[in-house]
């Protein structure tokens, strides 16, 4: 459906900016980040079990998570749509692993941009 909105607008009379959101498009759906599109409401089902204090089942949650965005970094470590959910999420991220350092280091090297944040959350 959205690839067809921009085809239509590519060939419309008012062309300019569509290529960009063509361009924008192919990203975000790359077989390369499918993933990362796979569990991102996993990520959003652990925020709400941290918020309800379910602190187990939120981890599992957030393992899971951490997975996909694994599986995409190894095949596309500047992937911009990986770029764009740890630009929106790395706070969030880090709360949920809070003292985990495993899963905090992994963090770091997947995401070096934030690491300051990630390290903030370790155990000392």
């Amino acid at each position: 459906m959205a690839r067809d909105i921009i085809e239509q607008g590519l060939r419309s009379e008012y062309p300019k900016g569509w290529s960009d959101r063509h361009e924008e498009y192919q990203v975000i759906t790359d077989i390369r980040t499918k993933p990362l599109r796979r569990v991102k409401p996993d990520f959003f089902e652990a925020m709400y079990l941290f918020q309800e204090k379910k602190y187990k089942e939120a981890f599992t949650y957030s393992k899971k998570v951490l997975k996909g965005i694994e599986e995409v970094y190894k095949v596309s470590p500047n992937n911009k749509y990986l770029n764009m959910f740890f630009n929106s999420h790395h706070r969030q991220l880090a709360v949920l692993f809070q003292q985990q350092n495993k899963y905090l280091n992994q963090l770091v090297e997947f995401d070096s941009k934030h690491r300051e944040t990630y390290r903030k959350y370790m155990r000392d």
